[in-house]
């Protein structure tokens, strides 16, 4: 199991607050059968900063013999320049391959989503619209954006615990593609990916549509 979307990476953003924070996330992360976890911090953080913490972290993994894989790339906040930063490699993809992860102001409207996605893959990436709950989309609008482009789409865990049946729907129609944690803590929100996979198993045999 793969927990893309955390903020596990210590002093980099408002994650993470020291490297023993950072490896009692991973140990949660292990305790909800997680396997790789992809360390996304803000686009915001530097970027040497980010690096250098990444590396300081993965010896620290080596040395407690952490049975998990942890990758990096970046949560990137839509803004005036992001495209020409993409176009500049400024940013961290996803274990440097065209994925990328990329959030947007709340008020973005659907035509404005699919407007971006089709010029970021212009450019040659291929991006993961993080927690597509947050957004001023409707229900009708994610299908939409569905058919219209196919993009890949990010819920966090809270959107599954809170909302159960519409997420199961949204998984089940083939809406969403990746549930993630989005951690940043160990207390209001703390790694909890296996407790949403139980959730999953448990109602996944079930006729979700009735729960529109």
């Amino acid at each position: 199991m793969i927990d893309i979307h955390t903020h596990i990476l210590n002093e980099v953003d408002d994650g993470s607050k020291s490297l023993e924070m950072s490896l009692e996330m991973i140990n949660q992360e292990l305790k909800n059968n997680v396997d790789v976890i992809m360390l996304t911090p803000h686009s915001s953080s530097n970027k040497a900063l980010i690096l250098d913490n990444y590396n300081k972290l993965v010896e620290e993994i080596k040395k407690n013999n952490l049975n998990i894989k942890c990758l990096l790339g970046q949560e990137i906040m839509y803004e005036e320049n992001t495209k020409d930063k993409l176009r500049n490699k400024e940013f961290l993809s996803f274990n440097n391959s065209k994925y990328i992860l990329i959030e947007f102001d709340s008020y973005i409207t659907l035509e404005e989503l699919e407007d971006i996605i089709y010029s970021i893959r212009i450019i040659g990436y291929e991006p993961i619209i993080a927690h597509i709950e947050r957004y001023n989309l409707n229900f009708k609008e994610y299908y939409q954006l569905k058919k219209d482009l196919d993009p890949l789409l990010q819920v966090n865990t809270e959107f599954v615990l809170k909302h159960r049946f519409k997420a199961l729907k949204l998984i089940k129609d083939h809406i969403i593609d990746y549930v993630a944690s989005d951690t940043h803590n160990l207390d209001n929100r703390k790694p909890n990916l296996g407790k949403v996979e139980k959730i999953i198993k448990k109602y996944k045999h079930l006729n979700i549509n009735r729960f529109e």
